[in-house]
Order: structure tokens, then sequence, then C-alpha cells
């Protein structure tokens, strides 16, 4: 019994640490840093000051104490063990104001702001049903 003991743990232990490598395992989405759209993007005006920035765009994710006139806001998103993407924008001031903007994205003048689309959802109501003692087994474990 010992001598099986053995081998059937270090299956047991190959199956636990293996599972993130199954196709059927779900992974989270993992984001980081600011979100940037392009909307915030396109109302931030040259000449703005740095609070007038943050307040559209937030607080960013790197602050150099070395370069206090330069702001960097990054963002990484990682859909469920996909590839990850990255976005990054700097900005420069000079005097407190806004100078320049570099990075993946740049604001777009005249562009107009994309509002979301309205939609009306329709619930109808449901009576109550009288379920047996088996299907709500089922449903509790997700066969239902």
């Amino acid at each position: 019994m010992k001598k099986l003991l053995i081998p059937i743990l270090c299956l047991v232990s190959v199956a636990v640490t293996g599972c993130a490598s199954f196709p059927w395992v779900y992974k989270i989405d993992i984001q980081q840093g600011n979100v940037i759209s392009q909307d915030q993007l396109n109302k931030v005006k040259p000449g703005m000051t740095k609070k007038q920035v943050q307040f559209l765009m937030g607080t960013p994710l790197v602050q150099d104490p070395f370069h206090r006139d330069r702001w960097d806001y990054v963002y990484t998103m990682r859909p469920g063990g996909e590839k990850r993407t990255e976005k990054k924008v700097t900005m420069y001031f000079e005097h407190d104001k806004l100078a320049s903007i570099e990075g993946d994205m740049r604001p777009q003048p005249g562009a107009k702001p994309s509002r979301p689309k309205s939609e009306t959802v329709t619930v109808n109501p449901t009576t109550k049903e009288n379920k047996g003692f088996f299907h709500r087994l089922f449903s509790f474990f997700g066969f239902g």
C-alpha cells in the first residue's frame, strides 16, 4: 500500500499544478495602469495646467522625481491569457502648462465624442415554477 501511495501522490500533484495549461480552465482579464480612451485625449489641449490634465486623464501612472515636467500614462490589457496589449501616452509640461503629447495615441482635433447607444430593455414577468427535488439538485451543480 505504501508503495502505491507515492506514485499516486506524484500523479495528483502533477495534475493539480498542470491545470493552468488546460484549455477549459478560465483565465481572468488582467488590466493594469490608467485606462486611456480617445475621448479623454481629445479633450486635452496644449496650454492646460497640470490640474486640468489630471482632472481629465486621472493621476499619471509614472511621475519621475527627476523629470517633474513629464507625466506617463500606461495601460496594459491581457484578456484571458492571450497576448498583452499596451497603450502609452507621455505628456510634457513647461512652466506647469501642457507643451506636447507623445505616445501610441494622440488627440484628434475636431473628433466628436462617442456616445454610448441607448437601448430599451423589456423584462417580462416570469411565474415561479414549482421545481422538483432533482431539478433543484441538478441546478445546484450547474446541470439544470
